[in-house]
């Protein structure tokens, strides 16, 4: 059984839709997230309520955590996996989100802390997969972010080069392809799981 996918090119999705004038707002990425669910359902022949997972690597990661958070659009989610997922993420293209001081309250409108976000994606199952030597979102950090993080929740951690988990593809791949059975299984029994994998 195969899924069907739907691609968001996160750096021409933040070009396209924000501004300094217009920053995109977590609440608004989870609403466009959304509208890209009922567009792919019909395309996979399923249900119009059936919940999809999101998946993102980077930048995208921070989007999934950034819609898995959001109470409004929650029901159409049926988990989250975040790749690499970095301690800041951008709202705004071109400011350096990622990197800009967000306690400062003229910077807090270019980006949102994954810290924050990460406790409100409970219920949803999350599944978080870093790589050992990854310099954007080092192991440490990653630790730090699934400790705020709810159960139900997973964190595979995968001895990989870098951040495209180079020398540890075939490694990557399966903890991708785990990540939506574990999911089921999480929801189904509706109990308490954390789990740390090392790969």
């Amino acid at each position: 059984m195969g899924f069907a996918v739907a691609g968001v090119d996160s750096k021409v999705y933040l070009r396209e839709f924000s501004s300094l004038k217009n920053p995109l707002t977590i609440e608004k990425l989870a609403s466009d997230y959304a509208d890209i669910a009922r567009a792919l359902r019909p395309y996979a022949t399923v249900d119009p309520g059936t919940p999809v997972f999101v998946y993102g690597w980077s930048l995208g990661a921070g989007f999934a955590i950034g819609v898995g958070s959001d109470p409004t659009t929650r029901g159409n989610w049926a988990g989250i996996i975040s790749i690499g997922l970095p301690k800041q993420n951008q709202l705004v293209s071109g400011v350096g989100g990622n990197h800009a001081n967000l306690n400062i309250e003229t910077n807090s409108l270019f980006g949102f802390r994954s810290m924050d976000v990460m406790a409100a994606i409970s219920p949803l199952p999350l599944v978080m997969i870093q790589s050992t030597s990854d310099t954007a979102s080092p192991p440490k950090g990653g630790k730090a972010l699934f400790a705020t993080a709810r159960d139900p929740k997973q964190y595979v951690l995968i001895k990989a080069s870098n951040h495209r988990f180079s020398g540890a593809r075939e490694e990557f791949y399966s903890a991708l392809a785990n990540a939506v059975p574990w999911m089921r299984e999480a929801t189904r029994d509706g109990k308490s799981t954390q789990t740390a994998v090392l790969k």
